[in-house]
């Protein structure tokens, strides 16, 4: 980029508001994500406008560390090789430190808000990430319109605030408080999961019910 762009910014006649706003947009999409994180945790909002700066999708080879989003409102888009994703109010979205992708304003959005974090999960939350993969590293929670969603939005805005107090016991509140999110938004997927489970079980009693002067084996069930 500096060898791009050197000329013109030591020319005579300066640079041009067109070629600045390139320049901006040039050194955004290229911007390596993982200087972001330098600690436990860190934790932020972000509200992106069309014509901003940060509304041009950005791209993320590999990070040092976990990735969350939450989506707010408006939309957002999540690429890779292998998905396509866009993001609506309620969404979670969990990266792991191997996941490529990009990711933005989504093109027929407006506005998108969202809440993220960047950490290091502890060992025993292996099973609280176990959510629903789309990609390689790359995992999404819906939590639906309610309490269990607000719940989760206040305490991603509390871990943001803890980050901002300081003191020898930040990095402990953090990680509680992320702990937490990270039980909530599971509590909401195992309902999820339990309630697709009972739809299956009802459709397969249902389907027995209706056949009981027939034989039928486990797999002919299984199959309807």
């Amino acid at each position: 980029v500096v060898e791009k762009w050197q000329s013109r910014m030591t020319s005579s006649t300066g640079i041009s508001d067109e070629d600045a706003a390139a320049l901006i947009e040039e050194l955004f999409t290229g911007f390596d994500h993982a200087l972001l994180y330098e600690r436990d945790i860190r934790a932020s909002s972000t509200l992106v406008h069309r014509g901003q700066v940060n509304s041009v999708q950005a791209r993320v080879e590999e990070m040092p560390c976990w990735t969350l989003h939450l989506n707010l409102a408006g939309g957002g888009i999540f690429l890779s090789e292998n998905m396509e994703r866009r993001t609506a109010p309620g969404d979670m979205m969990l990266m792991r430190p191997d996941a490529r992708y990009h990711y933005g304003l989504h093109p027929l959005e407006e506005d998108w808000q969202h809440l993220w974090a960047l950490f290091q999960p502890r060992p025993h939350w292996a099973e609280l990430t176990a959510w629903k993969e789309l990609d390689q590293g790359i995992s999404l929670l819906v939590l639906p319109e309610g309490e269990a969603r607000s719940r989760v939005e206040r305490l991603f805005r509390e871990l943001i605030d803890i980050g901002h107090s300081g003191g020898v016991e930040q990095s402990d509140l953090q990680h509680n408080k992320l702990e937490e999110i990270l039980i909530r938004a599971r509590a909401v997927l195992g309902e999820q999961e339990s309630k697709a489970l009972d739809t299956r079980i009802r459709h397969a009693c249902e389907y027995m019910q209706s056949r009981l002067e027939k034989k039928f084996t486990l797999e002919e069930v299984a199959a309807e």
